[in-house]
C-alpha cells in the first residue's frame, strides 16, 4: 500500500515550493509567517490557527499570507518538511560514518541548534501531524535501507527506532532542568540503538 506524507495535504505545495520568488521582500514575507506559526503553535493547536491570525503575528496584511501560501496547511509544510528532511539527513550521513553515538549527537545538536522550532514542531499545536510525517520519513528510510539478512522487519525497527527517538527529544525540550546534548544522546544509544542491535541478526547494522 503507497503511504502518503501527511505534509502533502495540498498537492500543490510542491508547485509552490518551486515557485517561490527569490525577492528579499517576498523572502523577509515568507520568513515572518514561518516565524509567527511557530509562535502560534506554542500557543494553541494547529487546527484553532487562523491564515489571518498568522499575517497579524507576523504583521502583513491577510492578503500577503494567500499571496506567499494557498493555505496554512502549505506554511506548516515548508517550516516542517525541510527541519525533519535535514534532520534525518543529518543523521543518517553520521550513522554511515561514525556509527550510532555519532548520529545520536547529530539528532540532538540539531534539535538544540534551533529549539524554539522544535518546541513548537514537537511538543506544539502540530504535533500530531509532525509525528505522522517522522513515521511517514522512517517508513520510506526502512524500505531504502532493509537489509535482508536480518529477522528483524526493517519497517518495524526503524519505526520503533525513530518513535523513540521523537518521545526522547519532545521530552527533553520540555525539561526544565538543562540536560546536554552528551546525556541525551546517551540516552537515545541505551534506549534505541543497543536494544534493536541486541535483536538484529544483520551483519551490515550500523548500531
Amino acid at each position: 500500500m503507497t503511504t502518503v506524507s501527511p505534509l502533502s495535504v495540498h498537492q500543490n505545495e510542491e508547485d509552490l515550493r518551486l515557485g517561490k520568488s527569490t525577492d528579499p521582500r517576498a523572502i523577509r514575507t515568507r520568513k515572518a509567517l514561518q516565524d509567527a506559526l511557530v509562535a502560534l503553535l506554542l500557543q494553541t493547536t494547529f487546527d484553532e490557527i487562523r491564515p489571518q491570525q498568522i499575517a497579524a503575528r507576523a504583521g502583513v496584511a491577510r492578503a500577503s499570507f494567500y499571496l506567499h501560501y494557498p493555505s496554512k496547511e502549505a506554511l506548516l509544510a515548508d517550516v516542517a518538511r525541510d527541519a525533519i528532511r535535514q534532520f534525518f539527513e543529518r543523521g543518517m550521513r553520521a550513522l554511515d560514518a561514525e556509527g550510532a553515538k555519532a548520529a545520536a549527537l547529530s539528532d540532538c545538536r540539531c534539535i538544540d541548534e534551533n529549539r524554539n522550532l522544535w518546541s513548537a514542531l514537537l511538543n506544539g499545536g502540530a504535533q500530531s501531524i509532525v509525528r505522522e510525517e517522522f513515521m511517514y520519513l522512517a517508513r520510506n528510510v526502512s524500505r531504502e535501507r532493509s537489509m535482508p539478512d536480518d529477522h528483524l522487519p526493517p519497517e518495524l525497527s526503524r519505526t520503533i527506532a525513530n518513535s523513540t527517538i521523537v518521545e526522547i527529544l519532545a521530552w527533553w525540550l520540555r525539561q526544565e532542568k538543562e540536560y546536554s546534548v552528551e546525556f541525551v544522546a546517551n540516552l537515545i544509544v541505551d534506549l534505541v540503538f543497543k536494544p534493536i542491535a541486541a535483536v538484529s541478526t544483520s551483519t551490515n547494522r550500523r548500531f
